[in-house]
């Protein structure tokens, strides 16, 4: 009780942490930093130009979460933390270019037919059947489109054309059920035959463009 007017006071406006604005900072900072994190690794992915992965099945798990403030604290600002983590699958192309290529001539073998694969025309699609992360596991379709040669023996080629003349190694070219097509050059102009030496005869192989 007091026995003459207060004095001195004042009144004043306090700021203070509620129990809400940590969860909206919560559900904001994870909504953003989730977003960020698939950004950041979808840009590795990009640069990793040598390998296959799968951007559409990143998953983002986040790891930590923490305030520097509590509820009901008085104080203008607080920090609240967010941490993430974001996995896929990827491997190397060459790992399944190489395993495509063996598919493809072992079944030629089984035919009886030796063949080389134009590199040119290798296409390979795949789409995922099932996507394992923890186990870092994958099954792949994979759709594959190739054309193929049969192998050309340069060095016996060479020594059946050696001493023959532009028109006579042309009909024998022509004649080899391996080759569509064959032109024979000879260089200087005042050549007449194919040379004996096999070392200066160079076969260059062709192949017409997939339609």
């Amino acid at each position: 009780k007091s026995f003459e007017p207060m004095k001195n006071g004042f009144k004043q406006e306090v700021a203070k942490i509620t129990k809400q604005d940590l969860e909206q900072a919560e559900n904001d900072l994870i909504e953003r930093v989730k977003k960020e994190c698939q950004q950041l690794l979808e840009q590795e992915l990009i640069e990793k130009q040598d390998y296959y992965s799968f951007r559409e099945e990143i998953e983002t798990e986040i790891i930590d979460k923490f305030s520097l403030a509590t509820a009901e604290e008085e104080k203008q600002e607080f920090v609240f933390q967010v941490k993430a983590n974001c996995q896929t699958l990827l491997f190397q192309k060459k790992f399944i270019e190489d395993y495509v290529k063996k598919v493809i001539t072992e079944q030629d073998q089984q035919l009886d037919d030796e063949k080389n694969i134009v590199q040119e025309s290798l296409e390979i699609n795949y789409s995922a059947d099932n996507i394992d992360l923890d186990s870092g596991q994958i099954d792949l379709s994979l759709n594959v489109f190739a054309r193929t040669y049969s192998t050309i023996n340069e060095t016996v080629l060479k020594n059946a054309l050696a001493g023959k003349s532009l028109t006579e190694a042309e009909i024998f070219l022509k004649n080899q059920s391996k080759i569509l097509k064959a032109n024979v050059n000879l260089w200087p102009f005042w050549v007449r035959k194919v040379p004996q030496n096999i070392d200066k005869t160079n076969i260059y192989l062709r192949f017409s463009p997939v339609n």
